[in-house]
């Protein structure tokens, strides 16, 4: 008998936690030890800015932000969030700046960021990203600042480049792009500053590219 009630008690306790409310986005990035800012000029207030970088944020997590219509800049930078936790992300198309620098995504999170539209920013620094998995930023048409620094990303990345007529700044020390993958960005006439792998390019040939794109700065960075 007294096993019985133990065992209703359990089912009980359970479908009692199920029923309660979750928590709200606000307070779940507080827990996490992020910030977040929010459009006073907005009737509805909505969060627009989520900075979660270097906290112990998950995928599971990320369900928190997919409802977010108004969100603008998300920083996922130091964490460990991974393609699964991007997939939750997939709707916010109103992302203008998003750094997931350091994080878990690979190529397969980034089909996720094809998405995002009215995105000018995206760092991608030291994360696992190849130059397969670059094909899905080809028509971010707004994008100007692109961070690939540490990626596996070679030549063949920077014909998935073409297109993105916006582009001013972009960053390659660390991948492995040389001389021949920089001529294919010549298609891009508002690029303004590149830094590249110094290992790979040589000085004459960071000439060349000076006096073929004179309106770009070519930066050649060595690894200490």
């Amino acid at each position: 008998m007294k096993q019985n009630l133990s065992i209703a008690g359990f089912i009980l306790f359970v479908l009692l936690l199920t029923q309660l409310p979750e928590c709200s986005t606000e307070s779940k990035i507080t827990a996490l030890g992020g910030k977040f800012e929010i459009d006073d000029q907005d009737p509805e207030k909505p969060i627009t800015t989520i900075y979660l970088s270097s906290t112990a944020v998950s995928d599971s997590d990320m369900r928190y932000l997919k409802g977010l219509p108004k969100l603008t800049q998300l920083n996922l930078a130091v964490t460990e969030v991974s393609d699964e936790g991007m997939a939750n992300l997939s709707k916010l198309t109103t992302i203008e700046k998003l750094d997931l620098g350091l994080s878990g995504i690979t190529d397969s999170g980034l089909q996720h960021v094809k998405n995002f539209k009215q995105l000018h920013t995206l760092d991608l620094n030291n994360t696992q990203i190849t130059s397969q998995g670059l094909s899905n930023l080809s028509e971010l048409s707004q994008l100007k600042n692109l961070s690939l620094m540490f990626t596996k990303v070679d030549d063949e990345g920077m014909a998935h480049l073409q297109n993105l007529r916006n582009l001013e700044t972009l960053t390659l020390q660390g991948t492995n792009v040389t001389y021949k993958g920089i001529k294919k960005l010549f298609p891009l006439k508002k690029l303004r500053y590149v830094t590249l792998n110094g290992h790979l390019i040589s000085d004459a040939e960071v000439k060349k590219l000076g006096r073929a794109m004179r309106r770009v700065r070519f930066v050649p960075i060595n690894r200490p």
